[in-house]
């Protein structure tokens, strides 16, 4: 008798727990107490109402925290676009006023010039790649302007790199200028180059900036009339074709 009156006791305080529980939307909590109610008790058709009703508010909550997460995504994925279009259409506004001359007289700002190729390139694949059909056409769009501005600004950069090189080296009385279509042929002139390890050793400490310039020739003279120079053939992407720092 007495345990029969521990477990009603035990019953009826499970209930009134999940009661309060409800009462306080503590749905969870409340879940757990109800459902210890035992058949034998009292209050336990009364639970299993309640367990219902819990149900059916767990339900509705999980549908509406899906749709406000939906909505929350969408809202995010729509921020996200807007960014990225303005993004594209600065970069494209910034193309209309570019001005390759801020980035000579030193082998820095030539290389400045050629890393922000690169950061329009990045700009550009990402675009191309984008579901959005006014994204991928102002990837075209800023595109077709950047190759533009590559294949005026390629060959001047050569040019200016030949330049700077020729000012550094002078006092070791090498004398440093391009020539051919594009000025992608770079020649060195200097009794140093007589030495085979001197023209090896100068290729491999500017092989890096020679491809980044995309030359396609260099050439080692000892002196102005060495028809017998050695020359290297550079493998370089075209001009037009987009810098990537990947390949």
């Amino acid at each position: 008798m007495v345990a029969l009156i521990t477990l009603l006791a035990s019953c009826l305080s499970n209930y009134e727990t999940g009661i309060d529980h409800f009462n306080n939307n503590e749905y969870e909590e409340a879940l757990t107490y109800l459902q210890k109610v035992e058949t034998t008790d009292e209050k336990y058709e009364l639970a299993q109402n309640k367990i219902k009703e819990i149900d059916s508010i767990l339900t509705r909550n999980s549908v509406e925290n899906a749709r406000l997460d939906s909505i929350e995504r969408a809202e995010a994925i729509q921020k996200e676009l807007t960014r990225f279009k303005n993004q594209l259409k600065g970069e494209i506004e910034s193309t209309n006023s570019f001005d390759g001359s801020t980035y000579r007289n030193s082998v820095t700002s030539v290389q400045m010039e050629i890393v922000l190729f690169g950061a329009w390139a990045k700009i550009i694949n990402d675009a191309e790649k984008h579901s959005d059909k006014e994204i991928n056409q102002l990837g075209k769009t800023l595109k077709r302007k950047v190759i533009s501005i590559q294949k005026a600004e390629f060959p001047k950069l050569r040019k200016n790199y030949s330049e700077v090189l020729s000012q550094k080296l002078w006092t070791e009385n090498i004398k440093v200028k391009t020539k051919g279509r594009g000025h992608s042929v770079l020649e060195f002139e200097g009794a140093i180059f007589a030495n085979n390890k001197n023209k090896q050793d100068t290729q491999q400490t500017l092989s890096e900036a020679l491809g980044l310039l995309r030359f396609k020739q260099v050439n080692y003279k000892w002196y102005k009339y060495d028809d017998e120079y050695t020359y290297y053939t550079l493998r370089t992407k075209a001009d037009y074709e987009m810098v990537d720092f990947q390949n």
